[in-house]
């Protein structure tokens, strides 16, 4: 797991089942985006900033923002609010240190992330997206920082 994309696949994979933990068993995580939704809550993570550190080893600190969609924003805004707000806390801690989530490894399989931790929320706030049942989505933004250790020609 050297690769950028493939940890942010395994954070998906993670996020996803916080998800639908909170949600008895609805709800998806996406990496790479959608070409549409289907159904809700929807967490799509879109690849940002990257530090990168040259050596012996790579380090790449790589921020992922995620776009929590949790209902089509239509007449009932009241009720749109309630279904995203709970879900912030179950995906930040599904990321806290000691956990598989904190280092993206499955059976203790991953050695090369460092961290992967919720980093910023940003709650309240009304998404476009193209696709799904409507555009527009209440929801919110997750921001997560990932640190991963590779080696020049790593898979």
């Amino acid at each position: 797991m050297s690769r950028p994309e493939t940890a942010l696949s395994a954070l998906a994979a993670v996020a996803q089942t916080a998800i639908r933990a909170a949600t008895g068993g609805t709800g998806n995580a996406y990496y790479p985006e959608p070409g549409s939704l289907l159904g809700a809550p929807n967490l799509i993570l879109f690849w940002g900033d990257t530090a990168i550190t040259l050596g012996n080893e790579q380090f790449w600190v790589v921020q992922v923002k995620g776009q929590l969609l949790a209902s089509a924003l239509r007449t009932k805004l009241p009720t749109d609010i309630a279904r995203s707000d709970p879900l912030i806390v179950p995906l930040v801690d599904a990321f806290a240190p000691g956990t598989d989530g904190n280092l993206l490894q499955a059976n203790n399989t991953n050695r090369l992330v460092e961290y992967c931790r919720v980093e910023r929320v940003i709650p309240s706030l009304v998404i476009e997206f193209p696709g799904g049942s409507g555009s527009f989505y209440y929801g919110a933004e997750v921001y997560w920082g990932v640190k991963i250790r590779r080696f020049t020609g790593d898979a």
